[in-house]
Order: C-alpha cells, then sequence, then structure tokens
C-alpha cells in the first residue's frame, strides 16, 4: 500500500488558493489504480495534479469469497 498527497500547483499555492478534487477511482485484482473519473471539484486548476497523484496510489488487491474482488472507491484530495 502506498499514497502520497497531491503536488499543490505553484500559482495556486502563491496566490493561496485552497481547493479539493473528489475523484473516484477502480482498484484492480493487481492493486494499481484504474478508471479515475472527477466527480467534482472547487477549482478546475486542481484536477490533473490530484488525478495524477490518485493514479500513482497503490492497494493490497480486495479479496471476497477467498478470490479477488475489484472495488469502487472515492477519494478527496
Amino acid at each position: 500500500v502506498s499514497w502520497k498527497r497531491p503536488d499543490y500547483p505553484p500559482e495556486l499555492l502563491q496566490q493561496k488558493i485552497e481547493g479539493e478534487v473528489a475523484i473516484e477511482f477502480v482498484v484492480t485484482v493487481e492493486g494499481h489504480v484504474a478508471a479515475t473519473k472527477i466527480v467534482s471539484s472547487t477549482d478546475g486548476r486542481f484536477e490533473a495534479s490530484a488525478r495524477a497523484c490518485v493514479e500513482a496510489w497503490t492497494f493490497e488487491p480486495a479479496v471476497s469469497g477467498g478470490g479477488p474482488k475489484i472495488p469502487f472507491l472515492s477519494a478527496s484530495a
């Protein structure tokens, strides 16, 4: 399992603009993030950084009934 916070876009940091992005995604049976979808954001300029961050996350694959399961998750960054 690994994750990190998204990189703050430099121009938004300099302007002291805060924001949040809600992202839905699927975790593959290998534990990788796939099929990301931006659900909402307070400022579209945060979306690329948030998506790149979530796509780099890794998880331990979910198991259900003794076999792998592909979960559908969401996160805010």
